[in-house]
Parts: C-alpha cells; structure tokens; sequence
C-alpha cells in the first residue's frame, strides 16, 4: 500500500497568495471563469461537487464556448486541441514512425506529461480508455475523436491536478465537453476544406432538439470524411539519402538487395549488389551526387502517407426529464466510429533475422532460379552460381542453394502494403439529481461504456517466403518440382521489376525487366498476412454525490461528498496467425509440435538448426518482422470515497480543501490526495487564486500484463527492430505534487474608460514521481554493450536476440523490455494571456495574446541512466517522453460588426533540437541542430445570413503557406508538433430551421 501523502502547512500558507491564470488562444478566449460576465448562477463547475457560481470557483478553469469557436472556422475537436498553449506532443494526425497503430484516434496531452495522465470528461462523466495504447509508453488514452463535436456547448479545461475530485488520470488537470443539452430547434451544418494534394476534408452535422415541458431530448449526427494525402506530395517529406545527417526514411535492409554466396550452412563470400540498386536508390544531393549510390537503399516514406483515407460517425442523443417534484432524470446514448480502411506502410517490411541459415526461413536462392539464370546471362558476377540443369527432390532440398538473399520482399518498385484500423466506441449514462427535504442536493449515475478496436498490419510469413524463393510457393503448389504444378518462385532480383517508385527515378524503366520472372500479386497475397488482434476496453461505473450547506458559527460552508465505484476490463484477442499461444514458432512443423507438447513444454521452438536463434527467443511467431501477441483478458475494480468542503474565511477569502481515498485493491494497493485552493479578491481589480494537491494515477491493466510489440528505430542497426514488452504486476502508482500561483488582473474601465482589460500570468509546477514507463531499450543498449560490444555479465544481457556473431550492438534484431516505475519528472512553466476589448466605430475589436513558456523539465537518474534536461528537445530517442518545446504563443485581433466576424491569427512555435545526425553519414561531423521556430497566420470571416438563421464562414490556415521546420526524423517533420499541410481553405455552411 502507498504511503499517505498531505500537503505541508508552508504550502497552505504560501498558497493563500497565489492565484492561477487564464488562457487566451487564437482569436478566441478561453476565459477564466472568474472573469466571466454572465449572471451569477450556482452550477456544478469542472473540479468541484459543490455547486457555486464560476466566478466563485477558487480553481484555474478556462471556458469555450461554441460560439467562439464557430468564429475561427469551427475547428475540430483535435485541432482545438492542438492550439491548447498548455497543450504539448498531441497524437491526431497519421504517425506510424512514432506512434505507430494508432492512425484514426487522437488525444490530448497536457504540459506533455502523457496523454493517459490527463482526464477527459463527457458532461463531467469519465470515458473509456481507447483500445490500442500509445505502443513507445504503453499508455492508454482517451480518444477524443468520440466526442460529439456537433452537439458541443462549451469546453471546460482545468490546469490543475484533480485527483482528490476525480481519482486517477488527473494528474496534469481536466477537459470536460459539455453538450447542448437544452437545444431546440433543427440545425444543419457543413464545411470543406481544401489541402493540396488530398481530395480534401469534409464534414456534416446535424443537431435536432425539443422541449416538451418536462422533458427536453437533444440528438446529433456527425460525419467526418478526410481523404489522403501521400508524403510524396510534400516536397519536404522526402529528402536525399543522409540529407543533414539524417539517416531516418531509408532502409539498409532494401529490395532490390545484395546476395552472399552460401554453401548452405555458412556464407562463403563477399555480398554481391544487384546491379540495378543505383537506378532503384531515388534523389540524390546536388553536393553529395554519390550518397544513394554507396549501397543498396531506398525510402519507405515515399509509400506513406500525411493524412489517412479516414470515415468518422457519431450519433448522440441526451434526453432530460424534470419530475414534478424537481428531481431530473438524464439518460445519453453514444455511438461514435472510425474507419481507416487503407492504411498505408512500406511495401514490406526487413527480417528481423538478418542472415539465416535455417533451410526451412532462409533466404535460399536455389543456381537453378530462373531469375539468377537471367542475371547471370546478363552480368558475370553471378555467372558462377547460376545453372539451369540443378534439380532437387522438393522443397527440403538444399544441394542446389547457391546465393542467400540480404533484403526484403518488397521495396523501390511498390506498392504500398495496406493494413487497416477501425474502431467504435458506445456510451450509456443515467443520472439522477435533485434537492431532498432536508435542502441536500443529491446526484447519482451510472455508466457503461466499451470501446473497439481491430488492427491489422500485414507481414510477411518467414516459412512461405524461403518456400517460394525455392520455386515451391504459392496457394496451388502441389508436387516436388519447383516452379511447375502451380508452384511459383518469388523473384528477389531486380529483374522482376519494370520501374522503381522512388523520388528522382521519375521515367526510368530497367532494360533488365522481364514480366515472364516477374512476381505475382497472388505470390505475394501468399507470402502475407494479416499480424493482428481484436482488442474491447470496457468501463463501468455508479456513484453518488451528495452536496449542500452548513452552518457553522453564522457561516454558510459549503460541502459535497460521494462514492464511486467502476470496474475496468481489458481484452485482447489476437488473430489466430500471429496468436502465441498457437504459433509461437516460425514454421508450421515447430508450431505443431510445439501444440502436441503442450503449452507448458520447456521446449520453446527448438529447432536445433543453424541460425535458429530468432525463433528460440520466447517464440516471437510465424513473421519476418513483427512478432505475434498473447491473449490477454483481466479486469480490476477500483473504489474510492472523496469529501470537499468550501470555507469562506472573509467575505473576499476562499479556501476550497478536498480529499479522496481510492483502493485498487492487490499489489496497487491503496491512495490518499488532499488538496487546497485558494481565492482572493485583492481587490476590484485584483484577484488571487492558488492551489497545492497530491494527484496520482495507477497503473492500468495493459500495464500489469500481457505482451506486445512495437516497432522502432534502433540506431546501433541503422534500421527499426522490433521491441517486446511485457506487463508487470508489481508496480507502483505514480503521483504528483502540484502547485499554481498567479494573478488576473481586470479593469472594464481601462484606457480612460474605453475598453477593458483583462491580464492573467500562471506559475504552475508540477514534481512527478514514479512516472510508469516502459525500459527505454536506449538505456538497456549502453547498458548492455558499454563499449559497441555485448558485456555477457551484464543483468540486461539476456535482453537482446542477436543474429551473426552475437557479440556487437549492431547484430541486434529483437529488444525485450519490461514495464517499470521510471526517474522522476520535475517541470514547471508560466502562461501569460492578455485579452483587451474596446469598441471600434460600429463594431467591437478585440486584442487576444497568449503565451506558454515550460522553464524546466528536468528528467532524474534511474538504474538505467543518469538524469537530463528534457527541455528544448525532441527526445525521439527517449521512448516515454515527446517533444518539450519551451515557447508556445498567440497573437489575435478580431473585429465583430453586426453580422461579420473577422479574425486574424499569428500562431509562434518556438525552436529547440532535435536528435543527433545519423553516426554512418557522410556529413555526420553536424551535431544537434535547431528545429526552427514556426510563424504561421490564419484568417477567418463568417457572416450571419437570412435573419440571422444561416450563417457562412470562410477560413485560411496557414495563410503564407509555410512548411513544418524539418526535424531528423522519417517524415523531415515533428508531427507531434507542426501541421504538415500547408495552406488551407475552410468553407462552410449552418442553418437553423
């Protein structure tokens, strides 16, 4: 059980003088609630129970409301995100190289502690983790492209930890959407918006209420459809092999490829390039004309993509009943899906095995090949191992194996291998809340909600491609004579291709070509299949929260305490192909008898052939490159009791204390957060608002156990490796101490009486312990190989599979690593926001300024490496932490006359650096360099029409057309950080009947 926590009495002290800010963004404001104006109304605000005005509200909550995002284009819920100053390495956008898998969903990241560390809110009722998690954290999150954005009232976004309010997940503060639960009436709306390159984005919306009285339903349906757009369509994306040292986008391990001479259970010789593999390799410098060609490559990038083929439905319906005796009965139903049907990846990917000798999963090509016969007529290189009359007995015959392949299956020549990502999310709430006899306001829920998910990724089978190498492949081989009987032989040589797809090689056609050895699209259906799972991420949960006054020595004192109780369960199913616990093994023989052992054989895949070490490695399954998973199915029941108290000291003087108790229950054990806050009105001008609390977050069953697998660039390789993690029960929850001081000034009088003024500066900080993280396999490398060299005696040693000698860091072909509670995180920063309103002639302008600045973010030492500034950095190589930029902000004038909204925005990212340069390139004596800062504009006009019932806007993002600074990495670009789109053009449309 965790040691209670409470906050030191200093802090209280300190706190009672402080006061947290509010955020201005773009040309809207979100406002602090304290310095709204509309009427005083007693409400349940986002981070209390206890009902009390916004004004009065004595933590830092910014408001939105739909209107003002209607003034700058309606922007989508993740790009309302995006701006967020507080906001940092937010996934949204396609991102397989960093974020792989999760193509179709999005989240939201505050101050950049992680996506699962922030709680997002549904009309103040807690969602459903999304069923793949963040694969480089193993962090479930939200996904909020399930939030209805049509049927939006307004966003309440709290900076603050708010654990002792809403238990776990609310460590770095709260978004709560909140639905237009009282709309009446039918609205249509519609907008499309042009990104060049892509077919575009379009969207429709359709929100209907009535009011019958006593009861009010409100229902909506939303339809988004985004179109593609290749990274070869960005100039930018796809940049000369090694530009700026960069290695990342193309491939060591490439097709065409290179060839050794084998005797058939060791390598006899030099590797032999394809010939074509300078004609195939793409772009070259202008400077450096000759780096394509220094070995055989080529860019993988090229077949991806910056925007998926994407479909999103949502349909939300809330109906609200009021009985006679004021008690409201509420009920929602929601039912959101999305649809990535084409995901596009590289046309195949690299073994994870690089040089196998196994007769059964390596790369044989037999002298009798039909295409190494034609490669030899054409060049003598191969003319020693090539000969038509070899013939063999069947596939397991080896006496003619000549050449071992080095490469992949598929690569310069296309396409792009396609996966797919689909998910859909359904939500039922019920509440009930009211005021008894006694003046005590009661509400109760309850909510059930599950989110799917199925993933596919193609991958080769091992067994099937060596098969078909041989001549024995194909769904209709039958008989022991190769390429005869329906048998094919798959073609590595780049003979089997007309013309590469790479960037630069626009027009060539290889004179080599001939269809007649070319590979069919039937071959390769064969030789693939779908790596995968089905994965349900089910959330229930009942509380009860009763609120009200008393009166102590002639103070009213405000109160509100509650239970809850939900229950998580999270399982996965993984396709029976790439299931462990049926093909643990890389051949069918293996995994059969594997099966008739018995799952708990000690026998794990032994083949006991030379190169067999890929598959002795805990049974990493039947493919090349990534690994299968294990069923998973767990669930745990979390309880907890909170209470809070409202305490006005003086008549200018709030305190607001809170605490909660949870219980995870097992070895997570149990959590105690207080929390204080404080509000002073200085003055009339001058108003103070603090907070200090202990927040904390357990750990979630993914976590706790089972097995995946994720893909990443492992630089010793020069290539991505396959990375296997496993849960672990035993861990700790992690937790924060948070703190917010600050000032808002306001005056509705300033500049001589002519407009008002509204200024906000926030120091915030949030101490970070036990953060639960996966072993970064950077630090198990340095660890393990001190010197480039394995170190046996090294606890982390039995980590690594290792092809070749097994001795270097660069032999490494799969990384397993445990979940852990990781170094500590120390961060803190300051928001500034400035908004003035005055009147202009007829109309009203209005001057917005926000600015975010993170002044540390301090990562502590661990047994797996010392501490370091994480700051100004784009810690890519650092797999539980995303980019840290220090400077973020907004500048924005907006004119409103009658009808017409004009806005004008001025967006400033500001720089920091990104990896060091690729160690094997040319110009590798460049080391860290900057990101540049980003400038961009956008403008906005919409107009209200026919009465006032339709309205039309217009929106141009990225007005002067900038590209995203380039950054070391696959795509030239952070798509954690900058919009990769360019110039865009919004047009839409909203009627009211």
């Amino acid at each position: 059980m965790r040691i209670i926590r409470s906050i030191h009495p200093s802090m209280v002290f300190m706190v009672a003088s402080m006061v947290t800010s509010s955020l201005a963004i773009s040309g809207w404001a979100l406002t602090p609630a304290s310095a709204q104006d509309e009427a005083v109304e007693e409400v349940v605000v986002t981070g209390s129970y206890i009902r009390q005005s916004p004004e009065d509200a004595p933590v830092p909550i910014d408001v939105v409301d739909s209107e003002e995002l209607f003034n700058v284009g309606s922007p989508s819920v993740v790009e309302l995100v995006k701006t967020l100053g507080v906001s940092s390495g937010v996934d949204g956008e396609t991102n397989q190289f960093q974020s792989n898998g999760l193509e179709g969903t999005a989240n939201v990241n505050l101050r950049g502690l992680g996506a699962g560390r922030n709680l997002v809110l549904l009309n103040g009722r807690r969602n459903v983790w999304s069923p793949y998690p963040i694969a480089e954290q193993q962090q479930l999150f939200v996904d909020i492209n399930m939030i209805p954005s049509v049927a939006l009232d307004r966003v309440e976004l709290l900076k603050d930890g708010a654990a002792a309010t809403y238990g776990s997940d609310a460590i770095s503060g709260v978004v709560n959407f909140i639905t237009r639960s009282d709309f009446e009436g039918l609205e249509v709306s519609g907008s499309f918006k042009e990104i060049s390159g892509s077919d575009g984005d379009a969207d429709f919306g359709l929100l209907w209420g009535t009011d019958s009285g006593a009861t009010n339903i409100v229902t909506s349906f939303g339809y988004v459809r985004r179109n593609e757009l290749a990274a070869k369509d960005r100039n930018w994306a796809i940049q000369p092999y090694n530009y700026n040292g960069n290695g990342k986008g193309y491939t060591g391990i490439p097709n065409p490829g290179s060839f050794f001479p084998t005797s058939g259970t060791a390598i006899t010789g030099g590797a032999i390039r394809d010939p074509r593999c300078a004609d195939f390799s793409g772009a070259a410098s202008v400077d450096n004309p000759d780096a394509p060609r220094a070995n055989c490559t080529y860019n993988y990038v090229y077949f991806d993509n910056l925007i998926e083929d994407e479909t999103r439905h949502n349909f939300f319906t809330e109906v609200t009943h009021e009985f006679t005796s004021g008690a409201e009965l509420s009920a929602e139903l929601l039912y959101a899906s999305s649809e990535v049907p084409h995901w596009k990846s590289s046309p195949s990917y690299p073994p994870q095995t690089l040089v196998d000798l196994r007769p059964d999963t390596g790369r044989f090509v037999p002298s009798y090949h039909p295409g190494l016969v034609a490669m030899a007529d054409l060049y003598s290189e191969f003319a020693p191992y090539a000969s038509s009359t070899c013939s063999v007995s069947g596939a397991s015959d080896t006496s003619c194996d000549a050449l071992l392949f080095f490469g992949r299956p598929f690569g310069a020549s296309g396409p792009a291998e396609e996966g797919s990502r689909n998910y859909d999310t359904t939500r039922i709430a019920l509440g009930l809340e009211g005021t008894l006899d006694s003046g005590l306001d009661y509400n109760l829920s309850a909510l059930w909600t599950e989110a799917h998910g199925e993933n596919r990724t193609n991958d080769t089978i091992a067994e099937n491609w060596s098969l078909a190498l041989r001549g024995f492949g194909g769904p209709d081989c039958i008989g022991n004579t190769p390429g005869a009987n329906g048998c094919q032989f798959y073609n590595p040589f780049s003979n089997a291709i007309e013309s590469p797809l790479q960037k630069g090689t626009e027009g060539f056609v290889n004179p080599d070509y001939d269809p007649a050895l070319a590979n069919s699209p039937e071959l390769r259906e064969w030789m693939t299949e779908a790596v995968g799972s089905k994965t349900d991420s089910t959330l229930s949960l009942v509380d009860a929260v009763v609120s009200g006054e008393a009166n102590m020595r002639g103070t009213d004192i405000g109160w509100a305490a509650g239970l809850q109780s939900r229950r998580e369960e999270y399982v996965v199913k993984p396709f029976e192909g790439s299931n462990l616990d049926i093909n643990p093994c890389q051949t069918e023989a293996e995994n059969e008898a594997w099966r008739a052992a018995g799952s708990d054989s000690a026998t794990f895949c032994n083949a006991g052939k030379p190169g067999d070490v890929s598959d002795d490695y805990e049974g990493s399954g039947r493919f090349i490159f990534l690994a299968g998973a294990t069923p998973f199915d767990d669930a745990q029941t979390i309880n907890a009791a909170f209470v809070e108290l409202a305490l006005p000291l003086a008549d200018n003087l709030e305190t607001q204390i809170s605490a909660r108790y949870e219980d995870y229950g097992g070895d997570t054990g149990s959590s105690f957060d207080p929390k204080i806050a404080v509000r002073l009105e200085a003055s009339d001008a001058w108003t103070l608002r603090g907070s200090a609390s202990t927040t904390f977050r357990g750990p979630t069953l993914n976590q706790l156990g089972g097995r995946s697998t994720t893909l990443s660039f492992v630089g010793p390789t020069g290539t991505f490796r396959a990375v296997d993690t496993f849960g672990t029960e035993d861990l700790d929850p992690e937790s924060a101490t948070t703190a917010n001081l600050g000032a808002i000034f306001t005056r509705d009088d300033f500049a001589m009486g002519k407009g008002s003024l509204t200024v906000s500066v926030d120091y915030w900080r949030f101490d970070f312990e036990d953060p639960i993280i996966k072993e970064d396999f950077n630090s198990l490398i340095a660890l393990a190989f001190p010197d480039g060299t394995l170190d046996p005696s090294s606890p982390y040693a039995s980590r690594f599979n290792l092809a070749g000698d097994g001795t270097s860091s660069s032999d490494i072909q799969r990384i397993k690593v445990n979940m852990i509670n990781g170094p500590d995180i120390d961060t803190d920063g300051i928001d500034v926001a400035v908004m003035y309103e005055t009147d202009a002639g007829p109309g009203t302008l209005t001057y917005t300024g926000q600015l975010t600045q993170t002044l540390s973010y301090d990562v502590g030492a661990s047994e797996l490496g010392s501490g370091f500034d994480a700051l100004g950095t784009l810690n890519d190589n650092v797999a539980y932490l995303r980019p840290v930029v220090e400077l973020k902000g907004k500048l924005g004038v907006k004119y409103e006359r009658g009808d017409n909204t004009y806005n004008l925005v001025a967006n400033y990212t500001g720089d920091y650096e990104d990896n060091p340069p690729n160690a094997s390139a040319p110009n590798s004596g460049f080391g860290p360099r900057d990101i540049d800062d980003h400038i961009t504009f956008d403008m906005h006009y919409n107009t209200s029409i026919n009465n006032g019932n339709s309205a039309v806007w217009l929106s141009i993002y990225n007005l002067t057309d900038e590209d995203p600074p380039y950054a070391r990495l696959d795509l030239n670009y952070d798509p954690y950080t900058h919009n990769p789109f360019g110039r865009m053009i919004k047009l839409g449309l909203r009627h009211s009947f």
